[in-house]
């Protein structure tokens, strides 16, 4: 996630922390784990969720399919060498447990977002479906894209301290095309560089 990813997603969920990041945001790198059951590959039909969803101005939510189905440009890291149940993972060695890279989509309900986000977190509104690319890109041949990545403030604690140049200078887009429209229209550009943790971060 990039720091302007995440104040975009606290003003568009809302609540007590509108306007401003987690407190634990610079100290926790975040990740979402892979719901093995709904990762299906790009390009798959998606089907518009239900969930409990709080119309304004009232206190009781609704069951309801999701107004409000949002996409994400991401990238998520495959897992390729596993540890020992209860063993830790050194940030140095924390690359060499990434198979590769893939684009993904984590397809959001922000609505039923919402309500669940205080302060659980996310269930149905971003378990429903993943899609992914149906192709991995090794960190090798990531390599001659590597950079250092913005400057991490506070400096992360030791077991976090990645002392190599940890991102990668990609560009990413997305583009959508209505039904009814002849083209597509890019909505969103960005580059893996802004990445505030890396991808080696959450695995340590």
């Amino acid at each position: 996630l990039s720091r302007e990813h995440s104040l975009n997603c606290v003003d568009i969920v809302g609540g007590s922390s509108a306007g401003q990041l987690w407190p634990n945001w610079t100290f926790l790198p975040m990740a979402y784990n892979g719901r093995a059951s709904s990762v299906v590959v790009g390009g798959t039909p998606v089907k518009r969720p239900w969930g409990q969803v709080v119309a304004p101005g009232e206190s009781i939510p609704r069951y309801e399919p999701s107004q409000k189905l949002d996409f994400e440009l991401e990238a998520a890291v495959v897992i390729g060498t596993s540890n020992a149940l209860g063993s830790t993972i050194a940030i140095n060695q924390a690359e060499q447990h990434a198979f590769g890279v893939v684009l993904l989509n984590d397809w959001s309900t922000r609505d039923i977002q919402a309500w669940e986000a205080q302060p659980l977190g996310v269930f149905v509104s971003k378990g429903h479906r993943t899609s992914i690319s149906p192709w991995i890109v090794t960190l090798d041949a990531l390599e001659p894209f590597r950079i250092a990545g913005p400057e991490q403030s506070p400096p992360p604690l030791p077991y976090l301290d990645q002392q190599s140049l940890r991102n990668f200078d990609v560009h990413m887009q997305a583009s959508i095309k209505p039904r009814q429209a002849s083209t597509a229209s890019v909505v969103c550009r960005s580059n893996l560089k802004h990445l505030y943790w890396s991808f080696a971060q959450p695995i340590a």
